[in-house]
């Protein structure tokens, strides 16, 4: 799928339902999602994309974020699916201004791979995790 320069709508079909995003495209962007690992790339900060921590991979318990801080206070959207595209965690926040850690309590799930997405104003980024 190709992204066109201006504002484009990107997609997310899972579990039987689909998410509409609007993203500002600065540069043309070819968009492929592979059904394991999901990969969305961000459409317009490769550098927020890359300081995006998640940790530990391989996880038992507790799996936690570290989201870029860019000096204001953004909304954003972390969301787990497993591997049958089922939505299992779904989490709203406003970045904090002193700490941008955010921890997702995985106990509860069940192991195999995930996909955690990460929804900040108009970047997308997805990771995916193991839990053991």
């Amino acid at each position: 799928m190709g992204l066109s320069i201006g504002i484009d709508t990107l997609l997310v079909s899972y579990g039987g339902q689909t998410d509409k995003t609007e993203v500002t495209v600065t540069e043309p962007a070819d968009v492929a999602i592979d059904p394991i690992t999901a990969i969305i790339p961000s459409t317009n900060s490769s550098e927020w994309e890359s300081n995006i921590l998640v940790f530990p991979n391989p996880a038992t318990d507790i799996v936690t974020v570290t989201i870029p801080y860019d000096g204001i206070q953004t909304p954003f959207q972390i969301t787990l699916v497993n591997s049958f595209g089922e939505k299992v965690y779904d989490q709203l926040g406003t970045m904090p201004i002193s700490d941008n850690r955010f921890s997702v309590n995985t106990r509860s799930l069940a192991k195999g791979v995930y996909i955690l997405v990460l929804q900040s104003g108009n970047k997308v980024v997805a990771k995916k995790i193991i839990l053991n």
